[in-house]
């Protein structure tokens, strides 16, 4: 691996290995950009990334940028590729309740390190690849009723279809929780990430409700009845891409 330039903290490291795991090409592409993105938040300004916020954001606009990397894409279709075409059925069916899994295709792919287990779920072994197997999933099933955000067009699709135009506000909050899909986003992510710290003073809790229910009328095939955008009572809100529970 090369050498970089920035020096990465626990949390710079926590964010490599969540998108790259062990793998060499992998963690190169992402320490690079990472690396790229540190060393140009520095130069704007003399102690920029003090708060955990500020480093929150960089983590997320690197994200997005992760996503649009041409190599790191090649990649992982490179380790599509290596798998025969009943593991790429097994990793495109990671999750479904609706059919029996292959328990020896799964015990295999875990042996070598393309899934592993995570709090007792079977997960790809990083978020890289993890969304490039969703995006498969969505292409070879566009009538499945899955949603994604796709970063580069900006455009939200459910079933493989456009949603409704989304408002800036509506764009922000969804990219907030498809960034942290299948996790708890509390309603201080909410304020920070799509109106920003300075609001944190003057958006109320229904303010916020009112900003997911616009939401969930886009993207919901039933509103009333949420299957991707879940509250957690108490908690926050949660994004299952697949709209299970």
């Amino acid at each position: 691996m090369n050498a970089f330039e920035a020096h990465f903290k626990a949390v710079d490291i926590d964010f490599i290995h969540e998108w790259a795991g062990g793998h060499p090409t992998l963690l190169e592409g992402v320490c690079r950009v990472l690396d790229a993105a540190l060393l140009a938040a520095i130069e704007e300004a003399s102690d920029p990334l003090s708060e955990p916020m500020a480093r929150t954001q960089l983590h997320r606009d690197v994200a997005r940028q992760l996503r649009q990397e041409q190599n790191l894409n090649l990649e992982c279709n490179k380790i599509w590729e290596e798998c025969n075409a009943i593991e790429q059925q097994e990793l495109l069916a990671l999750g479904s309740t609706d059919r029996e899994v292959d328990a020896a295709v799964l015990d295999s792919l875990q042996r070598r390190h393309i899934l592993m287990k995570i709090e007792g779920k079977l997960l790809p072994f990083c978020r890289l690849f993890g969304d490039f197997v969703q995006r498969k999933r969505l292409q070879n099933q566009p009538n499945m009723g899955g949603l994604w955000v796709d970063v580069e067009s900006g455009a939200v699709l459910v079933g493989g279809e456009p949603a409704e135009t989304l408002t800036n506000l509506e764009y922000r909050l969804v990219l907030l929780f498809f960034e942290n899909v299948d996790k708890i986003v509390d309603k201080y992510q909410i304020v920070t990430d799509v109106w920003g710290e300075s609001y944190l003073d003057e958006v109320d809790d229904t303010r916020i409700e009112k900003l997911i229910s616009r939401l969930r009328q886009k993207i919901e095939p039933d509103p009333t009845s949420p299957r991707f955008l879940q509250t957690v009572r108490g908690r926050g809100y949660r994004l299952s891409l697949d709209g299970s529970t």
